[in-house]
């Protein structure tokens, strides 16, 4: 049998006291209070403790029931939400929002979701919280990195030339590779791609974004970008005429929000001398 313990103390009256709440482990200490607990206040909570056990032994219980499957999950992410509401029992545990994001290859959505419901129904956690009225989940099945980039390169072949030419075609290489480094996540071909007078405009701050001039500078700010960790970008069109190209795209950040916005692309000379970003909203 295996035994884990944690522990706490507590100092004065409920409202006005204080405490702290310490891992039998030594990881994790924390101070925690009535204000942290039913208000605003700072410091932690046993529900946010409760929280983490809940997240963190889904996942688990996941993991080893799509093993079971034949089934190797190369991230599993999840998030507990609980929910401490006034009943005639007193201050409860009312609900519990379970929210997870699996990247699992070769995966079927409709398998993904009835392993990930008996996951939730088995982890040991869930089991020693019966006692809450409704444990709900949320499963998604995200792209493998695998995916994402087959996408990604159909996106690719899918340029728009709208003026074909011996110009648009070169500048239509040009931005394959481009996109390229943002989809590998590799900059390597910045520098062959940028030209020595490339400008930058950013799309931040407002209004009027930072302005990045020359080789080097256009390098950082790009090779930063695309090997910013857990962010991606979605290709949606690239049009190309002559010289120029307008790359629409969606980028999503590591906190799993996006932003959609345009490049307006100019190239001279078979490397990128202007690119000017723009973001909705």
């Amino acid at each position: 049998m295996t035994i884990r313990e944690a522990s706490a103390k507590w100092q004065g009256t409920l409202k006005e006291g204080s405490g702290r709440m310490k891992l039998g482990s030594g990881v994790f200490e924390g101070a925690y209070s009535f204000p942290s607990r039913f208000e605003n206040g700072p410091g932690t909570n046993p529900e946010e403790l409760i929280a983490a056990a809940h997240a963190g032994c889904f996942s688990m219980a996941l993991s080893a029931i799509l093993g079971t499957a034949h089934h190797i999950p190369a991230s599993i992410s999840t998030v507990a939400k609980v929910h401490l509401g006034a009943t005639v029992a007193g201050p409860t545990i009312t609900r519990i929002e379970l929210e997870t994001r699996a990247e699992i290859p070769g995966l079927a959505p409709d398998e993904f979701q009835n392993l990930a419901e008996r996951a939730k129904t088995t982890c040991l956690v869930s089991r020693a919280l019966a006692g809450v009225a409704s444990i709900t989940l949320k499963a998604e099945l995200i792209a493998t990195t695998a995916q994402r980039h087959q996408e990604d390169e159909m996106k690719q072949d899918s340029i728009i030339t709208l003026h074909p030419d011996d110009r648009s075609e070169q500048t239509a290489a040009i931005m394959r590779r481009f996109n390229d480094v943002f989809q590998l996540h590799d900059p390597a071909a910045l520098p062959e791609l940028i030209a020595e007078e490339c400008v930058i405009e950013n799309t931040v701050p407002a209004p009027d974004g930072a302005r990045h001039a020359g080789r080097q500078a256009c390098v950082q700010l790009w090779s930063a970008i695309a090997t910013q960790p857990g962010t991606r970008f979605d290709l949606e069109e690239t049009f190309v005429a002559g010289d120029r190209a307008t790359i629409r795209w969606r980028y999503w950040m590591a906190d799993g929000n996006s932003v959609r916005g345009v490049n307006l692309m100019r190239v001279q000379d078979g490397r990128i001398v202007e690119a000017m970003g723009y973001v909705k909203g």
